[in-house]
């Protein structure tokens, strides 16, 4: 997972992602945050101001899940799947 030096989530809307363009304009306009399964395509993406956090237990999304839908990201992007919270 990509934060920024703050530790903040790097929240990005799902129209920023060009694979996703088939979906809906409202569908487009939800908040998504990304993680990597893979941590050199992680360290890749990462610009100067972010850093990187491994997440050991996958677990932790679904305990944040109601913290995260109340900040108003309802998905999670990875490489080829789009997942709901």
């Amino acid at each position: 997972m990509v934060v920024d030096k703050k530790i903040e989530l790097e929240i990005k809307h799902l129209k920023d992602y060009p694979e996703w363009h088939f979906l809906s304009e409202e569908d487009l306009l939800t908040k998504t945050i990304e993680i990597y399964f893979d941590l050199k395509d992680a360290k890749r993406y990462c610009k100067k101001d972010q850093k990187v956090i491994k997440v050991p237990n996958p677990n932790v999304f679904k305990i944040a899940s109601k913290i995260m839908l109340a900040r108003g990201i309802s998905k999670i992007v990875s490489d080829k799947q789009l997942i709901s919270l």
